[in-house]
């Protein structure tokens, strides 16, 4: 839909207090998928903490910036887009778009992902509801 280069859905293990690639896509998606982020950390991870949506033009230019994944990838993010996942009032994770292939990301798409990342929250919170009364209900 926004025409990227990359994107990932994380979850959030609240145990750890990390943030874990769920699904990812593009290129390196294989090389992303075993690296976790702490509630925080980097982009999705400050999105995590504030609960905020995170837009940003120029990752070069983002002072909270962590290169730790473009690193170990061997990908270089420009412009990233993020927003959080919230179910029942509680975040649950995020989704990040990176590097919008036509143009730059706008608040039109920011509003589209976030819409986007709600009904995925909705989603999985019903499933790991069911999943939880299926044990219960099994014990």
């Amino acid at each position: 839909m926004l025409k990227v280069e990359a994107g990932s859905l994380l979850l959030l293990d609240e145990e750890a207090g990390e943030l874990v690639f769920q699904i990812a896509l593009g290129q390196k998606a294989h090389q992303v998928k075993p690296l976790r982020l702490k509630v925080g950390e980097g982009i999705p991870g400050r999105v995590a903490e504030t609960g905020q949506p995170l837009l940003i033009p120029d990752v070069r230019q983002d002072s909270g910036y962590h290169k730790t994944i473009d690193v170990s990838t061997d990908f270089l993010a420009g412009s990233v887009l993020c927003v959080p996942m919230v179910a029942r009032g509680e975040i649950i994770g995020v989704i990040e778009v990176i590097n919008k292939v036509e143009g730059t990301f706008t608040k039109e798409d920011e509003g589209l992902l976030s819409s986007v990342a709600g009904y995925a929250a909705v989603a999985i919170d019903n499933a790991r509801l069911f999943r939880k009364s299926r044990t219960e209900r099994r014990e």
